[in-house]
């Protein structure tokens, strides 16, 4: 799905995490951004469209979602800026090993083995025994609370959060263990793509300290907005991430390199 406005700049392309779609971008950066001069798009990765059979999932692994990315970016006009959310964020990592792209956007990106880490895990230990036994994840933010504990912040109203929690989907174990087992996105080498990282106050899956760590192998600060969840571009704060997005888009590909 995308939202055009025939503009000079490089389009947007924007990447999912782990239980969601394109949806999550469709309910308000699509519009935002176009209403800014960038046409945007967002794709669903494999297995994650409402009503996939979830037997699709269990044969998925990163490698599988990379495809999906690039296959989308070869069919935009020109070379897309990449902006992923958590796992969408190691996925476009590992993309832009191999292609260019004229700026990166990593919104709590996830942290590789360090995810073993989170607060989520160690909320859900016995939920998650129970739900990798089954062989799904979902059940370990299927629920309202749940669902709030993970992505959203306190402050967000229940009924939000009630159906954000209906629009969430069955992940992939294997590209789970992928992202925790496997080799962590290489840094772009100098003269590589502008990188900002950006991670959120109440997060509930991913510390700050973890969003620290990943911005500082990009050589770059961390953007950490205040009062919200680790969905940040769902909770009632996303039209500030959204304008920071914006703005540093507007500095990074006007300037000089």
């Amino acid at each position: 799905m995308g939202r055009g406005c025939a503009g000079r700049r490089p389009p947007l392309l924007f990447v999912h995490g782990v239980f969601h779609g394109a949806w999550c971008w469709d309910e308000h950066f699509l519009d935002f951004f176009a209403d800014h001069g960038w046409d945007s798009y967002a794709l669903t990765l494999r297995g994650h469209h409402c009503g996939d059979d979830i037997r699709m999932l269990r044969t998925c692994r990163i490698r599988d979602y990379v495809d999906d990315v690039r296959s989308v970016a070869d069919r935009l006009p020109k070379a897309p800026v990449l902006i992923g959310h958590s796992m969408g964020a190691y996925i476009v990592g590992k993309l832009v090993e191999r292609r260019h792209a004229p700026a990166v956007v990593l919104l709590t990106p996830m942290p590789g083995a360090d995810a073993l880490r989170t607060p989520l895990l160690r909320r859900n230990l016995l939920p998650l025994a129970a739900s990798l036994a089954r062989g799904r994840l979902k059940p370990i933010v299927g629920t309202p609370e749940r669902c709030r504990a993970a992505f959203f912040c306190q402050s967000t109203p229940d009924h939000v959060v009630a159906r954000y929690t209906s629009m969430l989907t069955e992940e992939s174990i294997a590209a789970v263990a992928d992202m925790i087992l496997g080799r962590r996105p290489r840094v772009p080498p100098v003269g590589g793509p502008p990188v900002l990282v950006m991670g959120a106050s109440d997060d509930g899956i991913f510390s700050a300290r973890q969003i620290r760590a990943i911005a500082a192998r990009y050589a770059t600060a961390p953007v950490i907005v205040a009062r919200t969840g680790h969905d940040m571009m769902l909770d009632d704060t996303w039209k500030v991430t959204a304008g920071h997005i914006d703005a540093w888009l507007t500095t990074v590909l006007t300037r000089p390199r």
